[in-house]
């Protein structure tokens, strides 16, 4: 094997794998190792690379779907697959594994086990224990280690000695910026930004508390390799609709908002909406389908952020961005060439991200007071993840919060947009069937809380539920949005469309069945099996779509309609949950799981609801069949397709 460096490979589906990726290929370029990176993608290429076995290969790869390798990885899975291989055909190939899942879906990790199953089949030999990072809990928690845990085996496999590695010095950031240590003065400036946003005091942050001197090693800083400057171009980058790269593959539409109707009482526990949307009819959809809505950081905290980072007097003035022509770097492909710093922070990335400790190190260096120097190294220290989970991950905290809690951290501009990640489209299920309305879309939202507490320094409500939010309360839906479909091909009604249909959806869940519901009514089919369980707190409080579930009732649409109410007063015997209600249908439930075929269709929340009721549907199968047998006929149900889940967490 040749020591000339490593291929990092990667197949992902929403960016995250790809992101990781470059991370890794970075990272070996900084150590001073050849790295090349390619996407599976290029699947001929990418299996070359692997055949001729030249170099160790580390592959980075998602799930997707039912346990699924991403699109992007399929064709070069299908190459590996070839029956026409011989099995030694890649004996002395070696590679590393990090595989991206999420824990409460069905099948964890499946793209990747599948990519390994086909490499070891092969002959092919691990050098590095496979990682499977968890979405579900945190990925960083498993890519943090595994990458820090990889360089050595690296350097092992290719022979090398640590001593040996040209491992690039970093300049001191303090000769590239001006931070002040008047901490006086920096803290009647924090206190003076009032630009629409209430922030508490710094002193009542949480992470105020982490303040006191504390050891440990800090973590290797990636230098900075973004610059920016004024541009002589007269006019922004531009794509479809939207003025900045969404970075999407979809065709965006622009969708007029008719209606923002609220669906639940005025003293609900969460607030939930019913929106319509006007696509046209050019835009194809079918029941099931979710689409993706563009969406732009809100203004105020884009204005705050602005305030704080001294860019007042340049922030609508376009730029350029740059790499550095002695980094083996690519500008990211989401950021413009050419935008305002304004534009790149309300459209292009996403502020409110929970920043990685990789971007708490490098803000270590752009901070001068040693109390607020002692939170950034208890936080990204190597020897412990414990506080920055506690502190920063489970209160989900964004820059404005740590902006706003450590005054003397002045990160400069170019800073930011290398560490903060694209901004995300919010995706949503479709509440309509275009059978029923052939040019409008709806769907349903919750307003998301987030109160200042636990290191929040402002109160904020959800990006896009916050806006849709404040539109209601003013009166006003004269207001377009860009839109995108999403082909959710795991989530729809089958070709047979009297097939026994089980629909469990509690609260928001219960969206994408009403467009099943509109489409069966529209096809005038009366199909004897259709069962819908749904779930809410109260009855008379947040019953999503209570009139028109009853109407596909009575019509004979929907055959059984089975609530429950977990917060209304009930005797003992009546069910609180969804999952109540299936065991007390545990009869009903066998018969269509055994004797119908049936198809079961969960959607809504990930970490609880659709956990228990796969917990339930396993329980009812063991009563009958034994534990062992009930795991394998679930297992089973997931493969062939009539188990089906559409989740979030």
């Amino acid at each position: 094997m040749s020591s000339e460096g490593i291929y990092v490979l990667y197949g992902s589906q929403t960016g995250q794998a790809e992101s990781i990726a470059e991370n890794i290929h970075e990272a070996a370029t900084e150590l001073g190792m050849k790295s090349s990176l390619l996407s599976l993608r290029k699947s001929e290429e990418a299996f070359e690379t692997i055949t001729a076995m030249q170099v160790p290969v580390v592959f980075v790869c998602s799930t997707t779907g039912e346990g699924e390798v991403p699109g992007n990885a399929r064709k070069f899975l299908r190459l590996l697959g070839r029956k026409t291989h011989p099995e030694n055909l890649l004996v002395g190939f070696r590679y590393a594994l990090l595989g991206l899942g999420d824990t409460n879906y069905t099948t964890f990790c499946g793209g990747p086990k599948t990519l390994e199953r086909g490499l070891k089949r092969l002959g092919a030999t691990s050098f590095y224990p496979t990682g499977y990072a968890d979405d579900g809990t945190d990925l960083e928690l498993v890519v943090e280690p595994w990458i820090e845990g990889l360089w050595p085996a690296v350097e092992s496999l290719l022979k090398r000695s640590k001593e040996d590695k040209s491992h690039e010095s970093v300049p001191s950031v303090h000769d590239q910026i001006d931070v002040t240590s008047e901490e006086n003065n920096l803290l009647d400036k924090l206190e003076n930004l009032t630009v629409g946003i209430r922030f508490l005091p710094f002193k009542e942050s949480a992470l105020r508390e982490l303040s006191g001197s504390v050891s440990g090693t800090l973590p290797p800083l990636m230098q900075p390799y973004i610059h920016y400057e004024k541009s002589t171009d007269l006019k922004p980058t531009y794509q479809a609709f939207v003025p900045y790269p969404v970075a999407l593959d979809q065709t965006l539409t622009k969708a007029d908002i008719i209606s923002i109707e609220r669906l639940t009482a005025d003293d609900a526990v969460k607030t939930a909406y019913c929106a319509t949307i006007r696509v046209g009819n050019e835009f194809i959809y079918r029941p099931g389908d979710s689409f993706g809505i563009v969406v732009q950081n809100p203004k105020a905290e884009v204005d705050w952020l602005i305030r704080r980072l001294n860019l007042d007097d340049k922030c609508d003035d376009l730029i350029s961005l740059s790499v550095d022509v002695n980094r083996k770097k690519k500008l990211p492909k989401y950021l413009p060439n050419v935008a305002t710093i304004r534009q790149i922070l309300q459209n292009v990335v996403e502020i409110r991200s929970v920043p990685k400790r990789a971007f708490l190190r490098a803000l270590f260096d752009y901070t001068a007071s040693e109390d607020d120097k002692n939170i950034l190294r208890r936080l990204c220290r190597k020897e412990s993840m414990d506080d920055f989970i506690k502190s920063i991950r489970e209160p989900n905290l964004n820059l404005l919060d740590l902006l706003a809690s450590l005054p003397s951290c002045q990160p400069t501009f170019s800073l930011i947009i290398e560490h903060l990640p694209r901004i995300r489209s919010r995706l949503y299920s479709a509440a309509s069937a275009l059978e029923a309305t052939p040019d409008v879309v709806k769907f349903v939202f919750n307003i998301v809380d987030f109160p200042a507490c636990d290191g929040r320094m402002y109160a904020r409500k959800g990006i896009f539920s916050g806006f849709m939010d404040d539109l209601y309360k003013s009166g006003r839906a004269n207001v377009t949005l860009s839109v995108f479909r999403t082909n959710n091909t795991n989530f729809r009604l089958p070709i047979d469309v009297e097939r026994p249909l089980v629909m469990i959806g509690p609260g928001t869940g219960v969206s994408p069945f009403v467009g099943f519901l509109e489409a069966l009514q529209s096809l005038n089919i009366s199909n004897t099996k259709t069962w819908l369980f749904f779930g809410c707190r109260h009855k008379e409080k947040d019953f999503l779509f209570r009139r028109k579930l009853y109407d596909f009732a009575e019509t004979n649409t929907l055959r059984h309609l089975v609530v429950s109410f977990s917060r209304d007063q009930h005797d003992a015997a009546e069910a609180k949950y969804v999952q109540d209600n299936l065991r007390l249908k545990r009869n009903e439930i066998l018969s269509l799981l055994l004797n119908d075929r049936a198809i079961f269709y969960v959607c809504g929340d990930a970490r609880n609801m659709a956990r228990d009721v796969r917990a339930c549907v396993l329980e009812i199968l063991s009563e009958e069949m034994g534990q062992q047998d009930a795991s394998e006929f679930l297992t089973s149900l997931v493969k062939d397709g009539r188990y089906k889940e559409d989740i979030w967490t």
